[in-house]
């Protein structure tokens, strides 16, 4: 399970595969956290924004392209992601 909110008075338990939990496992162990707790920043220590992840965004392309299969990285899924600290949320 991992915590999914982007605030601990807005949290919620969420079902992750073990890969996905031995991946961030190994990711906390080698860069920690930021001082207010995130998993991921910049390479500065800043907040990710949701620019970031924009279909026009030549990171998030490249992300895309060696993440999913061609026909995948064709279509528009998933153009830009959806976070659980940005609406609309998954976590509901």
């Amino acid at each position: 399970m991992a915590r999914c909110g982007a605030s601990a008075a807005w949290t919620r338990s969420i079902p992750i595969p073990p890969v996905l939990v031995q991946i961030l496992r190994a990711h906390l162990k080698r860069y920690g956290t930021s001082p207010d707790g995130r998993i991921f920043r910049t390479a500065r220590g800043g907040i990710i924004h949701d620019s970031a992840y924009n279909a026009y965004s030549a990171d998030w392309a490249a992300a895309r392209a060696a993440a999913l299969t061609p026909a995948q990285y064709a279509s528009r899924w998933p153009a830009a992601p959806t976070t659980c600290a940005t609406p609309p949320s998954p976590c509901g």
